[in-house]
């Protein structure tokens, strides 16, 4: 059974294992080693940056839920709140790829709609490399509309984005 909750600093290393498992995992079929090289995969880094997250921002413009097995961290998501034409944005979401295919992705989403619609919020944005398979997911599994592409910023001009959109945050539960 899954259970999902809001993080909290004794989460941080649990979400940094998460992220940079997951990220070697899924995107190395799909990356080159110079595409994988531009991502920031060090653990001390990735702790520091966390760490300034909770300090700084989460609870305020940033909210990130963990799932648990067993009280086991198995995944999270992080969504941060937004000014623009869509007032929120899925910012991070990584399942562990020996719980993947359970719906423990879907019910984190869900669960981060939830929030934001309690916040008064009422939309969700989120950007996918267009070559991850995960587009599926956010297109198939949860009913995304694709709204825009653009070229990654800090990519090396090859790699593309593809925004999902849901302009109403109840469509998600």
């Amino acid at each position: 059974m899954v259970s999902i909750r809001p993080a909290t600093q004794m989460d941080i290393a649990d979400i940094v294992r998460i992220h940079i498992d997951s990220w070697k995992a899924q995107f190395t079929s799909f990356l080159t080693i110079q595409q994988i090289a531009l991502k920031d995969l060090n653990m001390v880094n990735q702790l520091e940056i966390w760490q300034e997250r909770f300090a700084n921002e989460e609870g305020k413009t940033r909210y990130t839920f963990v799932a648990t097995t067993n009280q086991v961290v198995v995944g999270y998501i992080t969504g941060i709140l937004i000014d623009d034409e869509y007032d929120t944005e899925l910012h991070q979401i990584y399942v562990l790829p020996s719980v993947q295919g359970r719906g423990i992705g879907k019910e984190l989403v869900q669960y981060l709609a939830k929030c934001f619609h309690d916040l008064g919020k009422q939309s969700l944005l989120v950007w996918v490399m267009t070559i991850n398979p995960a587009v599926k997911f956010y297109r198939d599994a949860l009913g995304g509309k694709l709204v825009s592409e653009r070229i990654i910023p800090n990519g090396d001009g090859i790699l593309k984005e593809t925004a999902y959109v849901w302009s109403n945050l109840l469509d998600l539960f």
